[in-house]
């Protein structure tokens, strides 16, 4: 985790360097946040633009994808500070908006492990027989916590650690029917990327994010299969982080 924030610091400052005595530059409002945005100038150059759009996506995910791992570690204020490192995309605010003005009672991104035989001891930092750390080192985790790891979710440890253990247990009894949902239908891209259990009396929306990783939204009760808000909030969400609009203007640019 945070070798990979530091491998983003270096890409970035070698970039910088590159670009800094360019002839083709524009002058803009330095920003206060060096590390996590442009410097005092901006090329005119698409490819060097397009390239900083990139690096920005890349730390708006970083923001998402390591906010729940960050808590464990970080006061609620260090978490707000995280927070801003998003670039223009809002992925988390924009997440915390939907929870809130649609009332869901869950929403996550996790990650299919099933075909993985690896061992897993979760994201972000642990202690490995391997490496020179005090205390015990980490068992691998078993069962849901294995196959279904969460990466994000709301409601979320960086709300207050004081409810962090009712927020566990939140997304803990979906953990399960999250999982049956991402088997029964999210891991075909013909079948319905919305269910609902009339035993259970919930409802989830959901669809693929990249690679193995899935966001579902859970709902007490049931709601219309075609809400145009959460539908319309999972296809932004995905196409955002997928970075298909910022792909699809490089292919553009090419033509």
């Amino acid at each position: 985790m945070f070798e990979s924030l530091l491998q983003l610091k270096e890409i970035r400052e070698r970039f910088d360097y590159w670009v800094r005595d360019s002839h083709c530059l524009n002058p803009v409002n330095k920003s206060v946040f060096y590390f996590f945005r442009s410097t005092e100038k901006l090329p005119r150059n698409r490819l060097i633009n397009w390239l900083i759009q990139f690096y920005n996506l890349l730390m708006a995910k970083f923001s998402l994808y390591f906010t729940n791992v960050l808590a464990n570690f970080c006061s609620v204020d260090d978490l707000k500070i995280i927070h801003t490192i998003d670039n223009g995309y809002n992925f988390i605010s924009n997440a915390t908006q939907i929870v809130k003005k649609t009332d869901a009672v869950c929403l996550a991104i996790v990650m299919d492990r099933e075909n993985c035989n690896e061992n897993f001891y979760g994201f972000g930092y642990n202690r490995l027989k391997d490496r020179f750390t005090p205390g015990p080192p980490t068992e691998p985790r078993k069962g849901l916590a294995a196959l279904c790891p969460v990466v994000f979710r709301l409601p979320s440890p960086a709300e207050g650690h004081k409810s962090a253990q009712s927020h566990n247990d939140v997304f803990e009894k979906y953990q399960p029917h999250i999982y049956a949902f991402i088997q029964s239908n999210l891991r075909y891209p013909a079948k319905n990327k919305y269910i609902y259990d009339a035993e259970r009396d919930h409802c989830m929306f959901g669809d693929i994010v990249e690679a193995k990783l899935y966001i579902v939204v859970v709902y007490a009760g049931r709601v219309c299969e075609k809400d145009a808000t959460m539908l319309t909030f999972i296809q932004q969400m995905t196409t955002s982080l997928r970075g298909s609009r910022l792909f699809l203007s490089l292919k553009n640019a090419a033509k």
